[in-house]
């Protein structure tokens, strides 16, 4: 990782308002913690595993 970009990216006022902004809709939508995702409207936090999540991705792709 390039620290110098890095860092430049989080002193970035506009870089720091969209992750705000992430955060914001993430707990407006209910999301307490990582990982969370929302598949087909439906809250999924922390999958078991991988084989779950992508089982679970599948079924809504085929329904």
């Amino acid at each position: 990782m390039d620290m110098a970009t890095f860092d430049a990216a989080l002193a970035d006022p506009e870089v720091a308002e969209r992750g705000l902004g992430d955060q914001r809709d993430g707990l407006g939508l209910g999301v307490r913690g990582t990982p969370t995702f929302l598949v087909d409207g439906e809250m999924i936090r922390g999958p078991g595993s991988y084989r779950e999540f992508k089982a679970l991705i599948e079924d809504r792709l085929d329904g």
